[in-house]
């Protein structure tokens, strides 16, 4: 399975709130870094996902991916909707910073757009020299 790959079911999992597959493809010392502070190994990972939105499902939607070997940085939708009825409460840009060793996510990093993520990787966007 390749890097993305893996980023990409991680995310889905996620998204599904499925811990199980989660903690399948993390490392047992995985670091995960949010705006809800950082979390380590599968204890932490555990902690972060059980830390939900009470009214609010989160779906993050990928729209480009952007891949350097180990490193993956995927980018797209963050959208936010009401349990109660399912309206979109919010739909704001997202992007993700993945990096991938043994094939399991050794580090998971939420930014607020993919600009954001891709200095954080080092990686360039599109178009744009090195």
């Amino acid at each position: 399975m390749t890097s993305s790959e893996i980023v990409r079911r991680f995310l889905d999992a996620l998204n599904r709130r499925d811990l199980p597959a989660m903690l399948e493809l993390a490392a047992p010392d995985v670091e995960i870094r949010s705006p809800r502070g950082p979390r380590h190994g599968h204890e932490g990972l555990e902690r972060w996902l059980g830390e939900p939105y009470c009214h609010l499902d989160v779906q993050r939607i990928v729209e480009r991916e952007h891949v350097a070997g180990p490193v993956v940085v995927a980018s797209g939708r963050l959208r936010h909707c009401w349990r109660e009825g399912g309206e979109v409460a919010d739909d704001i840009d997202g992007a993700w910073l993945a990096e991938v060793a043994g094939g399991r996510i050794t580090l998971f990093q939420s930014f607020p757009d993919e600009a954001s993520a891709l200095a954080a990787a080092g990686l360039a966007p599109r178009g744009t020299p090195s």
